[in-house]
Parts: C-alpha cells; structure tokens; sequence
C-alpha cells in the first residue's frame, strides 16, 4: 500500500509538471461531446469492479470519460463504490477528476459513502475539495473531513445552500450515532471555522465533550438558553459537573489561560493544527492549545 501510495504521488507529479509544459490551447480546453455506451457488460464490469474487464474496455481517454448506462461517468462509479485500483486505472486513462456527470463528481460520491482510500487517490491526483467536505461533515465522517482539511479544503466555505462544514457536521450529530463529533469539531476549528452561532449549539446539546470543544471556542459562554432544555435528564445526572459548570460561567470572565489560547489561535488562523505540531511546547500543554476535552468549563 505505501508503494501504491508514493507511485500515485509520484504520477500526479509527473502529471501537474506535463500540464504546465505543454497547457492546452484554447481549443483544447473546449468542452468535448462525451460518448455514451449502453453496453451492459461496460456496467457490469464498472460495479462489480472487475479491472480486468475493465482494463480490456477503458484503454483511452474518450472511453474513460464516457457517459455509462446510469448516465454516471466511470471514474465516480468506481469511486463511489471503494474500487480503488480501477479508479486509479481510469485516472491513468485520462478520467477527468472533477467531471459532475449525472450531478456530483466523483470525490464527492466517494465522501458520501465513506470509500476513504478512494478518497485518498482522487486528492493525491488534484481532486477539487470544497463541497465534499460538507458531504464528509454531513455523513460524521471525521477522518474522511480531517484528510480533506489536511489537502486544502477550506472550513469556513459555505455550499449551495449557504450551509458550511460546521453547520453540516452540526446537523449530522443526531444522525450518526457511534461516532465522536468533537474531533470533527475541534478539526473544523483548528483549520480555520468559525465559531458556531449560539443557536446552533442545541444539536449538540447530548453531547457533552463535543458541546466542550464549541463553548471553548469562545472568550466568553453565551447564553445556555438556546440548549439547556434540550439536555435529556439522565445524561444531566451522568456529566453534572460539565453541565453546571457550563451554567456557572455563561457570560463570566474566562480564565487568562484560556484568553491566551484564542489569542494564539487567532493569530495561528487556518494553519492552527499543522504549526500547534511544529510549536516547543509540551504535549499537555499543545493539546490544550487544541482544545483538548477536559470535562467541564473553567
């Protein structure tokens, strides 16, 4: 797998240095008419991932970027079902990264549907990251969101709908159970999001240390108002000293310490998680730098 890994490094490379030698001309740069192919063995092959098959019907550019029986191209087919090795072929052939036939590219099925060394590939060969980062943040797939983030995507961009990755990682709290929605969080926050609106914090309200991660991203505890009540009563009884303590400091001084790390945060801005890494500091200290969960709010 590492040597998979360095060879598509080293291909991209190669790839990005042929295009800025020789940039197409204007001509080339025009949208060409796709082939379309009803053949059911060209669908069989693309969603039972048969490289073989594949390899024998996909040997070039036009074909790679044909327009298949679902009216998908082949590249999001692949990718969208986890078929790394016929993905990374179709992209050797030529498969264009961020075609949206039939709706979404492919990097964006590949997020919604959590193909993560799919996911990989696509970002190694340049894949364009800013809407499937919602669609990671909105499936509660941290480690997929947390890969994108690393490649460049950006936290505080909003989609179509005028929704950004935290509002999208917000709205899936209660739909993606068994995961842990405060390194999702406390991601987005390293790499530059905002913090959320008050009004936003009831969807994590049932989640103590991710509802840590978001009052800590403030100098001063808004107003529990919007949340308090939304708090089932067992999981009050279960985590009553961070539930009181979030009560006790809404709108009270912080503590200097903690003015001090948003301060550095703010100046560390988007490159928060990468430089906290690079800083002498000691390891309590660097994650408490990147709000480390401590159980209550001081």
């Amino acid at each position: 797998r590492e040597w998979l890994e360095w060879e598509d490094r080293r291909r991209a490379a190669a790839q990005q240095c042929q295009s800025q030698r020789c940039p197409p001309s204007s001509r080339a740069q025009l949208t060409r008419p796709r082939r379309s192919c009803r053949d059911p063995a060209v669908h069989s092959a693309l969603f039972s991932g048969d490289l073989q098959q594949i390899q024998a019907l996909f040997q070039d550019e036009d074909t790679a970027n044909m327009i298949v029986e679902t009216h998908t191209a082949p590249l999001t087919i692949a990718a969208a079902r986890g078929y790394t090795d016929c993905a990374r072929y179709l992209i050797q052939q030529g498969a264009e990264l961020d075609a949206r036939v039939g709706g979404r590219a492919a990097l964006h099925e590949a997020c919604a549907r959590a193909q993560s060394d799919c996911v990989r590939l696509l970002l190694t060969f340049g894949a364009k990251r800013h809407t499937p980062l919602h669609n990671a943040c909105a499936n509660g797939c941290g480690g997929l969101a947390e890969l994108l983030l690393h490649h460049g995507a950006c936290a505080a961009v909003p989609n179509g709908a005028g929704h950004t990755p935290m509002d999208c990682a917000l709205q899936a709290v209660q739909d993606a159970p068994n995961w842990e929605p405060e390194i999702l969080f406390a991601a987005l926050l390293d790499y530059g999001a905002q913090p959320v609106r008050p009004e936003m914090l009831r969807h994590c309200a049932n989640f103590p240390r991710a509802l840590e991660v978001l009052l800590n991203a403030y100098p001063c505890v808004p107003s529990c108002d919007t949340w308090v009540e939304t708090v089932l009563p067992e999981l009050w009884q279960e985590h009553e000293a961070f539930y009181s303590s979030a009560l006790s400091m809404v709108n009270q001084p912080r503590r200097l310490q903690h003015l001090a790390r948003l301060a550095i945060r703010a100046q560390l801005g988007s490159r928060c998680r990468q430089a906290a890494a690079r800083l002498p500091l000691p390891p309590l200290l660097r994650d408490y730098l990147l709000l480390r969960v401590e159980g209550c709010i001081q």
